[in-house]
């Protein structure tokens, strides 16, 4: 990187991942989609259609899954709830993946945290490989406190790559939470976003090796320089505040 702020132009500077969603799940999530976004932009989606909604056996597995969707004007944004009760109960080993941390409400709620919840989170992260310079204004300037506390913080940034990936492992309950909600105002207020919560033994299994890989790639923050103490003699604070409700 050379110092330079990097930003993810190249395919082989993403790295991603996606889930295939099938089942009876699948009809309500085009239900939403025709009522949220399709309708409003005027164009024709029928959810009904037997190319969406064809003729099949809809017994894809055992394993408990729940749709979480949030949208504009939602009064109750599912996600940011489960997100921040994540944190919160936090008793296991729990590991969330974002490109994004822009939220105030989620940075609020990590710097509340008691010594024992935050010891057992770790946060993966893009600091300076982003597609929204934000993003490392807002990591530097609020992050001291929930590594303070006990919070891990892996910088994934090194790797030259932009981690767009967006997931959340649980231990405790052996769940997955995965999909396009980032931890930022944008997806909290503005957009149309959905994740789906998967408990599952051996997904959960699967997963925590995949997200082991990406945390070994990464840089462990051990340095409290790396994050301001006093943000507010910070001018990047104050840039941040003005942006944060767009980004």
């Amino acid at each position: 990187m050379e110092g330079r702020w990097a930003s993810p132009r190249g395919q082989e500077e993403w790295h991603d991942g996606c889930f295939r969603i099938q089942g009876a799940a699948v009809e309500h999530l085009h239900q939403l989609f025709y009522d949220q976004w399709v309708v409003l932009g005027g164009d024709v989606f029928d959810a009904k259609d037997p190319f969406y909604w064809p003729l099949a056996d809809r017994n894809c597995g055992e394993e408990e899954c729940t749709l979480f969707t949030c949208f504009p004007g939602n009064p109750v944004n599912l996600i940011q709830a489960y997100f921040l009760d994540l944190v919160t109960y936090a008793a296991e080993e729990t590991v969330i993946v974002n490109p994004y941390l822009i939220d105030k409400v989620f940075w609020e709620r990590l710097k509340g945290l008691p010594a024992a919840e935050a010891s057992h989170i770790a946060i993966c992260n893009p600091i300076a490989v982003n597609d929204i310079p934000m993003n490392e204004k807002s990591v530097r300037c609020n992050m001291y406190k929930p590594w303070e506390n006990g919070i891990t913080f892996y910088d994934y940034s090194k790797t030259g790559r932009f981690s767009h990936w967006k997931i959340a492992y649980d231990k405790r309950s052996n769940c997955v939470f995965h999909g396009s909600y980032n931890l930022n105002t944008r997806s909290a207020i503005h957009d149309f976003e959905m994740g789906m919560l998967v408990r599952s033994p051996s997904l959960a299994g699967k997963i925590k090796q995949m997200i082991a890989y990406d945390l070994q790639q990464s840089e462990k923050i051990e340095d409290e320089a790396e994050f301001y103490k006093y943000p507010l003699l910070h001018p990047e604070f104050y840039l941040h505040a003005g942006v944060r409700y767009f980004c």
